[in-house]
């Protein structure tokens, strides 16, 4: 899991330092099955490993959320379910948590309108944006975004 979570911050990151699973602005962390038992020997190696990381557990949150994920490098969210229903039907998850630079002066996460304008000024970045269009890895928002971004360039 931990070779699994550095090829995952690898894709994040292309310029991180091998090994890394953390920057100072998202990391690597694992949501458990809520259903499945979880080996502890699988938990405490992923808590020691998290623990080694520099810049690990960076995502700044709204006051009255909790933590989104704790110091053991899990990911503090529901289960996630498939679209016919049901939960998903596997024991981990191994995602990524980045920061939305939530601060004292900007209390709030970014409007559709905010993240939009992100992505028109992000030149080829916004790349990123349409890869996760063009496999289905999709947010909530995204129709919404899409609706705000330039014409998607030839490189495409």
């Amino acid at each position: 899991m931990i070779a699994e979570a550095q090829h995952l911050w690898k894709a994040e990151q292309p310029g991180a330092v091998a090994g890394r699973i953390a920057a100072n602005w998202g990391c690597a962390a694992i949501l458990c099955n809520p259903e499945r038992k979880i080996p502890e020997d699988i938990l405490r190696g992923w808590a020691e490993r998290v623990a080694r990381e520099p810049d690990y557990g960076h995502v700044s949150q709204t006051q009255d959320e909790g933590e989104l994920v704790s110091e053991d490098g899990l990911l503090q969210i529901g289960w996630p379910q498939v679209v016919s229903g049901g939960p998903v039907q596997l024991d981990l998850l191994l995602a990524t948590a980045n920061d939305p630079r939530i601060t004292a002066t900007n209390p709030a996460y970014p409007t559709v309108e905010m993240i939009a304008n992100a992505w028109n000024h992000a030149g080829n970045n916004v790349e990123y944006f349409w890869k996760n269009i063009d496999n289905d890895i999709k947010t909530f928002q995204d129709d919404e975004v899409r609706v705000g971004l330039h014409a998607r360039g030839p490189h495409a």
